[in-house]
C-alpha cells in the first residue's frame, strides 16, 4: 500500500516562512538556528558551512551584525512536496 505524503496547506506554508523571515530581523541567534538541525549544510558560494556552530560563527553572526533589523517580505510563494520558491524583498 502507497502512502501519499501530506502537502501542508499554502497559509500554513506562508505563515512557517513568514516566521523563519521574523526571526532574521532580529539578533537572537538561538531564535535563528532553532530552523536548523544540528547537522545542518549550507552550501555558500565561498565555503560550505556544515553544523550549527559554523553556520553561527560563518553565516548568522556576520549577517545579523551587518544588517540589523533587517526585514524579509514575501513577494510571491510557491511551493510543492520538500520545495518552497519564494521571490522576497530585502531592506532595513
Amino acid at each position: 500500500m502507497q502512502v501519499a505524503a501530506a502537502q501542508a496547506a499554502p497559509e500554513n506554508v506562508r505563515a512557517f516562512v513568514q516566521e523563519y523571515f521574523d526571526a532574521w530581523k532580529g539578533t537572537d541567534e538561538q531564535k535563528i538556528l532553532a530552523y536548523y538541525s544540528d547537522d545542518v549544510v549550507l552550501h555558500l558560494p565561498t565555503e560550505i558551512l556544515k553544523g550549527r556552530q559554523p553556520l553561527r560563527d560563518n553565516f548568522v553572526r556576520p549577517f545579523i551584525a551587518a544588517f540589523p533589523g533587517n526585514v524579509h517580505s514575501i513577494r510571491n510563494l510557491a511551493h510543492a512536496r520538500n520545495l518552497v520558491a519564494r521571490m522576497l524583498a530585502m531592506g532595513s
